[in-house]
């Protein structure tokens, strides 16, 4: 990591539109240069990410990609996905399912599936992570189920807040 990398707050809240350019990261070319999680905060979590450590993450995107092409080869990353297009490009274990609005009040609806989505991890062989993102749907039951999987010691992050 360059020096002149400038330390991001442990509370900073994640920039959801801002374009990134990464002169000096390892990328692979089908990666895009505009991420819904800001670089900054990509290091961060990257860097809470031991050597030989295991990451999760409900939800999978660019940044997913932008982890694997940055992790040392020893680390893991498990992404956990209900949209076959992004399971399909990042390597995610695809849980197909619906997430939905209420459109009376703009609550997010528990629909059909979405318990096999959040306990899609328990059903691995090791199901204990360092560090765990939850930037998927039903954001709520993936952070309570989060805490059943994160090590003792472990950092887990949200897509609004980072919490250190």
């Amino acid at each position: 990591m360059p020096a002149n990398t400038p330390h991001v707050p442990p509370t900073a809240v994640l920039s959801h539109k801002q374009p990134v350019t990464l002169p000096n990261e390892k990328l692979r070319p089908a990666i895009s240069d505009h991420y819904l999680m800001g670089l900054e905060h990509r290091r961060v979590i990257l860097r809470a990410l031991p050597p030989g450590g295991r990451m999760l993450e409900w939800g999978s995107g660019d940044s997913s990609l932008w982890f694997r092409a940055n992790m040392q080869k020893d680390q893991l990353l498990v992404s956990v996905e209900n949209d076959k297009r992004y399971a399909d490009r990042t390597g995610a274990i695809h849980i197909p399912f619906n997430s939905g609005r209420n459109a009376t009040t703009g609550e997010e609806e528990l629909l059909p599936g979405w318990e096999e989505y959040v306990n899609a991890p328990f059903k691995l062989a090791n199901t204990r992570f360092d560090v765990i993102l939850v930037d998927g749907v039903v954001r709520t039951e993936c952070m309570l189920a989060a805490k059943k999987l994160l090590k003792t010691g472990g950092k887990q992050y949200r897509p609004v807040m980072l919490r250190v």
